[in-house]
């Protein structure tokens, strides 16, 4: 009999650790089924042009709410599978169903994510770590165990899922490319500087990657060799991922301003100044109508991407550090104003916003007519129009 009291008191220790601890266990059991709208890499594409033709029409209401248990960094959720892949910088992935709001799983795999993970082959998610020993861990998300670890120098800066391979940028200044399966390293460079990248890696044109690091300096290269194919230092620091579309990508500066360069050969075609070089531009949205980029100076600007000449602005009360989304008609923006706002892309035009919790710094993402939006400190909000319908149908 006091064997059996024995047994049961440890199985009931058991099971307060495993509540104490989170119950963090992240399984999905098969491979994600990934759809071509899906969100697969922050900004929804290589290019990283934060558009989405599956953005909800305002105004919105909120469908569902989660907590994640950690504040985020400025890149956008990951949304596949019916999934919505949530990054945090307490080092935990959260797995939660678009639809529902439900989650699935969370598990730790680091000190702090910063960047955003790429996922491939519809089951390996490769995440970048920005602090402690473990510079990328790729996670089975159907097995539910660590594929393969890389002990290196930290990444704060988001992954890059290009030819092929998995490109890297650390903060000791080193680009990599590594098969994304096994975790071999199949090329490496230094950057000149040896100063650190927090823009992530962006696909801008003829299969070539551009890095940027913090003191300015631009490499174009090959995915799949680590080639170079030119350099370019503009003297601005770089804090934010640039966006390509066109020919063109775009870069954000810290210091007021953002340049359009021309992918093939690295020229800059036009400057955009803000009112003020204390300005830092986030990460733009762009298509073939518009470049929609925000500024801590609290303004969100459309500009023409031939030109750069300014087609609209608008003011909010906050600063804008994330990336906004761009839809067919409508720009969606996050201020550090606790504020997620709508505006018409055309005109600038509020449409719809609403009041968050929290400060917004992490662009967001939409897919089946659902806005999903992240602000501090651990918030995950899903909007939609449908549920405004359904809302009013009940009542």
């Amino acid at each position: 009999m006091a064997a059996r009291t024995k047994l049961a008191d440890w199985r009931l220790l058991l099971v307060v650790v495993f509540v104490l601890s989170g119950c963090e266990t992240l399984q999905l059991g098969k491979p994600l089924v990934i759809a071509p709208a899906d969100n697969t890499t922050d900004g929804g594409s290589t290019a990283r042009t934060n558009t989405s033709s599956e953005g909800p029409t305002p105004p919105l209401a909120l469908r569902w709410d989660h907590t994640a248990e950690g504040g985020f960094g400025p890149a956008s959720p990951l949304i596949a599978g019916g999934y919505v892949i949530v990054s945090t910088r307490a080092g935990r992935v959260d797995v939660i169903e678009l639809r529902n709001g439900r989650k699935v799983g969370r598990v730790t795999l680091g000190d702090a994510i910063e960047g955003a993970p790429v996922l491939v082959d519809e089951l390996i998610l490769v995440v970048p770590i920005a602090a402690g020993r473990d510079g990328l861990v790729a996670y089975n998300l159907a097995t539910g165990s660590k594929a393969w670890t890389l002990r290196d120098n930290p990444h704060a800066a988001g992954l890059l899922l290009s030819g092929g391979f998995v490109v890297a940028a650390a903060l000791d200044g080193t680009l990599r490319g590594i098969e994304p399966l096994t975790g071999n390293e199949r090329w490496s460079m230094q950057s000149d500087s040896n100063r650190a990248f927090y823009a992530a890696p962006t696909e801008i044109a003829d299969g070539l990657v551009v890095a940027a690091d913090e003191a300015g300096r631009l490499v174009a290269f090959s995915p799949t060799t680590g080639l170079i194919r030119w350099r370019k230092e503009i003297g601005l620091p770089v804090m934010r991922t640039p966006s390509a579309f066109g020919g063109r990508f775009f870069v954000p500066t810290a210091r007021g301003q953002l340049l359009a360069i021309d992918s093939a050969i690295g020229e800059t075609v036009w400057i955009y100044r803000a009112d003020t070089e204390l300005a830092r531009f986030a990460t733009p949205a762009v298509d073939e109508r518009y470049v929609m980029v925000g500024a801590t100076d609290g303004v969100l600007r459309c500009l023409d991407p031939e030109t750069g000449e300014e087609i609209w602005r608008h003011e909010f009360d906050g600063n804008i550090s994330a990336a906004p989304l761009l839809t067919d008609h409508v720009v969606y923006v996050g201020t550090m104003g606790e504020r997620i706002a709508a505006l018409d892309a055309s005109s600038g035009e509020l449409l719809w916003d609403a009041e968050l919790p929290g400060r917004v710094k992490s662009a967001p993402a939409a897919r089946d007519g659902i806005l999903i939006v992240l602000s501090e400190p651990k918030h995950v909000h899903a909007f939609d129009t449908q549920h405004i319908a359904a809302s009013a149908a009940e009542n």
